[in-house]
C-alpha cells in the first residue's frame, strides 16, 4: 500500500546523512535507492521486503565471496564492514519499530452487563416488563469479527450452523465489504478516508445476517429492541445515558462531521475505538449506546416504505448521525442486506454468559418455521420485543465485494414510532487521502 511505500522513504531519508561521500557502502547506497523509488522494478515497498534485503545485505558483509576475502585481510577492510553491519542492525531495529512495535494492541471486550428483570419506560411513556438480560460491554470490535471470520475458515462446517434459515441464497460470505483492506489497514494502526483506525474500532459494513451470524457463533444472540433500549435508558426514561441534556463531548457523533469541524465537538470525525467514550455509560454500565455506531437489533417491525413486509430495527445514533440522538429513536434498515459504515452491533444473551475465555460453544443449526409460500402480513411487535415473524423480509440487495471502500457518509434520519424515515443519499465516492 501507499502507506508502507511513504514509511520505506522515511526510513530511507532518516539513514541517508550516515551513507555519504566517497567511503560510503555501495550496498548500503543501493538498499537506501531502492527504498526511496518503490516503483523501481526491484523498489522496497513493504517492512518485509525491506528484511529480506537486509538479510541479503548482512550475509553478504559477514559471508564475502572468495575473491572478496583478500581484500579484507586489512583491518580498515575489517572494520568498513564492521559498521556496514553495525549500520544493518540500526536499520532492521528502525523497521521493527515503524512496521511492528508501534502496532496497536486487540483488546478482549468480552465483558457482559447483566440488566436485571423489571419495568422500565420504554418510547414515549409505556411501562413495559421484560426478563433479565445480558448485553455486550461494548460494540463488537473488528479484532474480535477477525476471530468469527478465522473460525469459520478453520472449520467450513459452522457456516452451514450459524447463519439464519432466511438468510439468502445469494450471500455465500460472512465476509464485511471492503474487509481486507480495513483489517489490513486497522491492524497496522493506519488511516482509511484520513481517519485512524485500529483492531480496537467497531466492526462495520456488516449487514443484519453477518450481526446474527456472529452471535450464533458466540453462543449468544442479538438484543431486542426493548432490551437494547432498557439498557440504554435504566428504569427512569432518560433521554441519554447520563441524563436528559446533550451533551456533544460524551459521546461520538456526526455533528462535527464535516471537513471544517472535522471531529472538534468530540474529537473524532468518523469511527472510534469502542472505549474511547467513558462518560457514554448507561446506568447498568454498558458503553458507547448514544454513538459511534448504530447497532442491528433483533426486532423486525413495518417497512416504512412497504407495509407489507419487515426490516430490521437499528437503534443508537453513530458519527454519521447529525440529529435525532434520543435513545428513543428507532431506525428502520432499508433491508436486512444494507450495510454501511456507520452500522455495527452488540451481541446479548438470555443466561449468564461462559466464563472469560471460554471458547464459543457450537451451536446448533437453526430451524425455519414452515413457509406457506404466501407474503406474511404486517404486525405489531411483540411485547418482549422479538421478531413479530419468524421469517424475515426478502433481500434486495446483494452484498457486493469488489468494489472500492466509500468515504463515511451522513446517515439518513432517524424515524420515530409514528414517523417514517427520508430515503438513505446515494452513497459517496471515494476519497483520495
Amino acid at each position: 500500500p501507499e502507506e508502507d511505500s511513504a514509511q520505506m522513504r522515511l526510513i530511507a531519508d532518516a539513514i541517508r546523512p550516515f551513507v555519504r561521500g566517497p567511503k560510503a557502502d555501495k550496498r548500503l547506497v543501493a538498499l537506501l535507492d531502492r527504498m526511496s523509488n518503490p516503483a523501481r522494478v526491484d523498489g522496497i515497498k513493504s517492512g518485509h521486503g525491506l528484511a529480506e534485503a537486509i538479510r541479503h545485505l548482512e550475509d553478504q558483509a559477514l559471508h564475502p565471496p572468495a575473491h572478496a576475502e583478500l581484500e579484507k585481510r586489512s583491518n580498515r577492510t575489517a572494520i568498513v564492514s564492521g559498521i556496514v553491519v553495525g549500520l544493518l542492525i540500526v536499520v532492521a531495529g528502525l523497521i521493527w519499530q515503524v512496521f511492528f512495535g508501534s502496532r496497536p494492541v486487540a483488546k478482549p471486550f468480552d465483558t457482559m452487563i447483566r440488566v436485571p428483570d423489571g419495568a422500565f419506560i420504554y418510547q414515549n411513556g409505556e411501562k413495559v416488563e421484560i426478563p433479565a438480560f445480558w448485553i455486550d460491554e461494548y460494540e463488537v470490535t473488528i479484532g474480535q469479527y477477525s476471530a468469527f471470520l478465522d473460525a469459520l475458515k478453520a472449520d467450513p462446517s459452522l457456516v452451514a450452523v450459524v447463519k439464519h434459515p432466511d438468510q439468502p441464497e445469494t450471500k455465500k460470505s460472512y465476509r464485511p465489504k471492503d474487509w481486507d483492506e480495513f483489517y489490513e489497514t486497522a491492524i497496522r494502526g493506519g488511516n482509511i478516508s484520513g481517519a485512524a483506525i485500529d483492531p480496537n474500532c467497531p466492526v462495520t459494513n456488516v449487514d443484519w445476517w453477518d450481526a446474527y451470524a456472529y452471535a450464533r457463533w458466540k453462543g449468544n444472540r442479538l438484543p431486542t429492541d426493548q432490551e437494547w433500549e432498557k439498557a440504554a435508558r435504566g428504569t427512569d426514561g432518560l433521554i441519554y445515558p447520563w441524563g436528559n441534556d446533550l451533551d456533544l463531548a460524551r459521546f461520538n457523533s456526526g455533528a462535527d462531521q464535516d471537513a471544517e469541524s472535522n471531529g472538534n465537538k468530540d474529537g473524532y470525525r468518523y469511527w472510534a475505538p469502542v472505549d474511547a467514550f467513558p462518560q457514554d455509560e448507561s446506568r447498568y454500565g454498558v458503553k458507547g449506546l448514544t454513538g459511534n455506531v448504530s447497532e442491528w437489533t433483533d426486532t423486525w417491525d413495518i417497512d416504512p416504505d412497504n407495509p407489507d413486509l419487515k426490516v430490521p430495527i437499528k437503534r443508537g445514533a453513530s458519527f454519521a448521525t447529525k440529529e435525532g440522538y434520543e435513545l428513543t429513536s428507532r431506525r428502520p434498515a432499508k433491508s436486512p442486506d444494507e450495510m454501511n459504515l456507520w452500522t455495527g452491533f452488540r451481541t446479548a444473551r438470555s443466561e449468564a454468559p461462559l466464563p472469560a475465555g471460554t471458547p464459543p460453544p457450537r451451536p446448533e443449526p437453526a430451524t425455519a418455521a414452515p413457509d406457506s409460500g404466501a407474503p406474511e402480513p404486517a404486525a405489531a411487535p411483540t411485547p418482549d420485543g422479538t421478531p413479530p415473524m419468524e421469517k424475515p423480509a426478502p433481500a434486495t440487495e446483494t452484498q457486493e465485494m469488489s468494489a472500492p471502500p466509500a468515504a463515511p457518509a451522513s446517515e439518513p434520519p432517524t424515524a420515530t414510532p409514528a414517523a417514517q424515515p427520508a430515503p438513505a443519499p446515494p452513497t459517496p465516492e471515494p476519497k483520495n487521502e
